[in-house]
């Protein structure tokens, strides 16, 4: 039997058992309970992708001729029956129509064999997708529409989500048979352009069916044993943007998929410890989202302890913590998250970690001091002394004292005072 997929990557953080890459919802709109998205957009960012018809940047337009100032890709149309709009393509605006239903035989539709949300339901309840605009540059379409048929392709850059999941789903059941025909050197970039802009894409099962492709995509690379050189720059831009997505705590369950496939990367011949380490270590903005610098440290963390060194050497994390003003942040998850890592790191460098925990107040340097000192390193140990456990005292900021001191009476001093002079 084939090995199984890198690292500890398990396929139940993306999507249930038989579940085609969907988990169940209250309102069945895609999106899980507490979130807010819209319900048939995919998400839109400048130059990224989105896995879906409103997931394209300005100027990486699939659909139609390269992006001018006067030919600007919009958005799409809400509701599942919405198409494409262009403004100003090749001189002229031009909406992508509804597309009329298309019947197939039994066993012969292009998603045959995906599960849907309605146990009940078969893919010939699904609408059909929209039609893909005429334009001069199709180089990414056309790729796609090589390896997976013009229908499935459609179903991808269509602006329902439900098509959008069912068409990742299917082709995370074609990989071994798409790697063998047309080709490893003509699917491996297709499929990887393909996940970019999934993987970018705002409906969280959309994201989570995204990373089982991913994660197929990942395990055959390791099977025909690419080199790193020419597997990273193919999922590049991937690593961003799952990087970025480990922020975004209204979605849980893709914090923690997203979290999954990086440590993946990080254990695969194909990717390596080595150029993750240099991802977790790229600088961050100078005002950035205290939730933003945790995800960071958290990845960072992870990575220490399970490569120690290897993936990046201990000062240079410190110097990237205390950079980031994490020792001493005003926000208190940022200061745990900080702590955390110098915790990992105290096993293998001992005492010196604290030379690199910059203008911390005592209370805060004690503290430290008292933790790591019940941890065991290869390194030199801390050991406390009277300052350190006399600083427990003044946690609290007021002062307290051993014993109560009653007040002294009068005559008690006056007898007091006698005695002494005699």
């Amino acid at each position: 039997p084939p090995p199984p997929p890198s690292g500890a990557l398990t396929r139940d953080v993306f999507r249930s058992p038989g579940g085609g890459g969907v988990r169940q919802d209250d309102d069945d709109d895609g999106d899980w309970e507490g979130t807010n998205d819209n319900d048939d957009y995919a998400a839109t960012s400048p130059g990224g992708g989105g896995g879906g018809g409103g997931g394209m940047g300005i100027n990486d337009n699939p659909f139609g001729s390269k992006q001018s100032p006067g030919n600007v890709f919009e958005k799409a149309l809400p509701g599942n029956k919405g198409g494409y709009k262009f403004s100003g393509v090749d001189g002229m605006d031009e909406e992508v129509p509804e597309a009329e239903k298309e019947e197939f035989a039994e066993g012969e539709h292009p998603l045959d064999g995906v599960p849907l949300l309605n146990e009940n339901g078969t893919v010939h309840d699904l609408p059909t997708p929209e039609h893909l605009s005429k334009g001069s540059d199709r180089q990414e379409v056309e790729k796609l529409v090589k390896i997976l048929g013009e229908y499935r392709v459609r179903c991808f850059f269509s602006s329902n989500w439900q098509l959008r999941d069912a068409v990742l789903t299917k082709t995370s059941m074609m990989i071994e048979s798409l790697i063998s025909d047309p080709g490893f050197e003509v699917a491996a970039p297709a499929l990887c352009s393909m996940i970019e802009r999934a993987v970018d894409d705002r409906n969280p099962k959309v994201f989570l069916t995204s990373l089982i492709v991913l994660d197929d995509v990942l395990h055959e690379m390791e099977k025909a044993a690419v080199p790193s050189a020419t597997c990273i720059p193919m999922l590049q831009q991937i690593v961003t943007t799952l990087t970025v997505k480990l922020s975004d705590r209204a979605q849980p369950k893709a914090v923690e998929g997203a979290f999954s496939m990086l440590v993946n990367f990080a254990l695969s011949s194909c990717v390596g410890h080595v150029y993750m380490g240099s991802v977790a270590l790229k600088s961050l903005p100078s005002r950035v989202a205290p939730k933003t610098v945790v995800a960071r440290f958290e990845l960072l963390s992870k990575l220490v302890a399970e490569f120690g060194d290897e993936a990046v050497s201990g000062s240079r994390v410190l110097e990237f913590v205390k950079d980031a003003n994490g020792f001493s942040n005003k926000d208190g998850k940022v200061r745990e998250a900080a702590k955390d890592i110098v915790k990992s790191l105290y096993g293998q460098m001992g005492s010196d970690v604290l030379s690199y925990l910059g203008d911390i107040s005592n209370r805060m340097l004690k503290e430290y001091r008292k933790d790591l000192s019940k941890m065991q390193t290869v390194g030199d140990p801390i050991e406390l002394g009277e300052d350190d456990e006399d600083g427990d005292r003044y946690k609290s900021g007021l002062p307290t004292f051993e014993k109560a001191k009653r007040p002294v009476k009068k005559a008690e001093r006056e007898e007091e005072e006698e005695q002494a002079q005699r």
